[in-house]
């Protein structure tokens, strides 16, 4: 049985499979680095580095459904991630 990102809607820390799946997502699209940087950081201080936010925001939030409350307040993909470790 093929697993779905359905199954993972139910898990309130960021963890195992949640866990593995964002990040696997993130590097695999090349947007990894806006979760381990901020744009003050980031060598691209453009709409470059905003696409890519924008993008891992939207992944995050497909992946981790059940915990969308949580991080409607945050700004960057990175915060949204940092809340999701920490619930």
């Amino acid at each position: 049985m093929a697993t779905t990102l359905d199954d993972f809607a139910h898990v309130k820390k960021l963890v195992g499979h949640s866990y593995f799946q964002i990040v696997v997502l993130l590097k695999a699209t090349h947007v990894y680095e806006v979760i381990t940087t901020t744009m003050e950081d980031a060598a691209e201080k453009d709409k470059d580095w905003i696409r890519k936010d924008a993008k891992a925001q939207r992944y995050i939030i497909t992946i981790d459904k059940g915990n969308i409350q949580f991080i409607m307040s945050c700004n960057t993909a990175k915060e949204m991630f940092e809340k999701l470790l920490n619930l």
